[in-house]
């Protein structure tokens, strides 16, 4: 039951209706049949489902800084490619952490190629 209203919010924000009147309906069509318990799961799973498709949209490469993205672009934009993505637009992630390199991620796809995981598998290759 929770899924059918939860496909019907979904379908209802697909065809461009109003966020506001949406909820507003959702909250009298519960109320009218007794539901009023469910709405906050609802909402939580329209969120969730809504949050999973926004961030398989845009690639995100992870980089120490921001000078890393300018020396790397051509690397960068190979390896998004590679991954299927209609265009050359990424989100960027800045992650101080990973020492070097990049990290491409897409579609639960990833391309590591960070210096923190080339250090780290050298050391475990050593150290076994």
């Amino acid at each position: 039951m929770r899924n059918d209203y939860v496909n019907a919010v979904l379908e209802m924000l697909a065809t461009g209706l109003d966020t506001e009147s949406v909820l507003t309906g959702l909250s009298r069509t519960l109320e009218s049949r007794g539901h009023e318990k469910l709405y906050s799961s609802i909402l939580h799973s329209v969120l969730r489902i809504l949050k999973a498709r926004s961030s398989i949209d845009v690639p995100v490469v992870t980089v120490k800084n921001t000078e890393s993205i300018d020396s790397q672009v051509e690397k960068i934009e190979k390896f998004i490619s590679e991954l299927g993505t209609a265009g050359s637009e990424y989100q960027t992630k800045i992650d101080p952490s990973i020492i070097g390199g990049f990290i491409v991620e897409y579609n639960h796809q990833q391309i590591d190629l960070s210096y923190k995981t080339k250090l780290t598998k050298l050391y475990q290759s050593i150290t076994r």
